[in-house]
């Protein structure tokens, strides 16, 4: 039987936000101000937004020791954090956040993780969970024992697991393309979705990845909503107007919502109208979450 929870393995880290006047081009130089630091990391942003529903939510992240304060901030939020696990040859967990002409760039600092260990009781509380949410630069790095990250997966996908991944603006590379067989959901941006497209047609794109295993695939449109693919059909869920404070966040708040509402729903195209009702509202405040 299926426990009611859903794990987040990934990033969490300290976003630090700075105003520009201009964005500069290479050997350019532009003037930006200090705005304010505030918790994020694209995964520990949807466990956040899971969490908020009061639903059990657990976090598994790799992080230097001296990160464990953003361990306890995200237990401030209902979220269990016992999975992590910390190494002192990591590098710390920043991002910095530049807003200029209504956009985020975002640079994010090298944890130099190299291969993120999986043990027995961790794999164990994997494999009964409900769902799983991730990216596959994370999943690709899983090692449990000897077992490379597509022995992991697939014992995940046995087990009745649901994997929920993100890929934003990357495409999936060739190495994680072992991984692909075992996922669920897979939602990109418009910058990923192009970049997974590599000249090809949408319909021949995203009829390789249900031909690998996927049921849905998800290309979200920003303020035009997003486009929602399955074997049977295809259909674009309009964007809602809102008055845009803050774009940062609301890709994760986007993935969490889904993953929950079709949790419930079992329906594609109704989770992803909720979730786009949810993403409206999370770029009309500051910050990710």
């Amino acid at each position: 039987m299926k426990n009611n929870y859903s794990v987040f393995i990934g990033d969490v880290a300290v976003d630090e936000y700075y105003r520009c006047e201009r964005w500069p081009a290479v050997a350019d130089k532009a003037n930006c101000e200090y705005l304010e630091s505030r918790m994020g990391g694209t995964i520990a942003n949807a466990a956040c937004v899971h969490a908020g529903y009061r639903i059990p939510t657990l976090f598994s992240g790799y992080l230097h020791p001296d990160d464990e304060y953003l361990c306890l901030n995200l237990q401030k939020s209902g979220i269990d954090t016992s999975l992590t696990s910390f190494d002192d040859s990591l590098g710390p967990s920043k991002c910095l956040i530049f807003l200029s002409g209504g956009e985020h760039t975002v640079m994010i600092l090298n944890t130099k993780v190299e291969t993120i260990p999986v043990n027995d009781h961790s794999q164990k509380i994997y494999c009964k969970a409900k769902n799983i949410y991730s990216n596959l630069l994370t999943l690709d790095r899983l090692r449990y024992n000897d077992l490379p990250a597509r022995n992991v997966l697939e014992q995940w996908r046995a087990s009745g697991v649901n994997v929920f991944v993100d890929c934003d603006v990357d495409a999936i590379s060739q190495t994680q393309k072992q991984l692909v067989p075992f996922l669920h959901t897979v939602i990109f941006n418009e910058v990923g979705f192009n970049n997974q497209k590599n000249g090809k047609n949408e319909t021949d794109m995203v009829n390789e990845l249900f031909d690998e295993g996927v049921s849905v695939v998800i290309e979200t449109l920003a303020e035009n909503g997003c486009k929602v693919f399955t074997r049977e059909q295809v259909r674009h869920i309009p964007g809602i107007k809102t008055d845009v404070v803050d774009v940062t966040g609301a890709g994760d708040t986007f993935g969490a919502n889904f993953m929950l509402f079709y949790g419930t729903s079992n329906d594609p195209f109704l989770s992803a109208e909720f979730a786009t009702f949810a993403a409206s509202r999370a770029v009309s405040i500051m910050g990710a979450r």
